[in-house]
């Protein structure tokens, strides 16, 4: 049985608490850190077909965010949520949808 509390993501998924908040903080080191390897995973989330620049691959296994070449799909959720913009104009944000007066 699962007692772990569950947001709803901007992308209308589910995920437990637990493993949010270990992924924002994860995302919020890669950002800081490797802004490129942030934007090719947001890239490899959106398109399986999307090859990372140089290393940047071997970052996101070391960080635990790809595995086997692949984003696992709770990852993917998180991270689809949690990033907005395009390109250089990326930004981190809560991947929580915001509850509204009809919720």
């Amino acid at each position: 049985m699962n007692d772990f509390t569950t947001y709803i993501l901007k992308n209308g998924t589910e995920e437990v608490q637990p493993l949010v908040k270990v992924t924002m903080m994860t995302l919020h080191k890669l950002a800081n850190e490797y802004p490129l390897a942030a934007y090719d995973l947001v890239e490899l989330c959106k398109s399986t077909q999307y090859k990372p620049f140089g290393g940047n691959n071997s970052i996101l296994e070391n960080y635990s965010l790809i595995i086997n070449g692949e984003v696992p799909d709770s990852i993917k959720n998180i991270v689809l949520s949690a990033f907005e913009g395009e390109g250089i104009n990326l930004k981190l944000t809560s991947p929580i949808k915001q509850a509204t007066a009809g919720d």
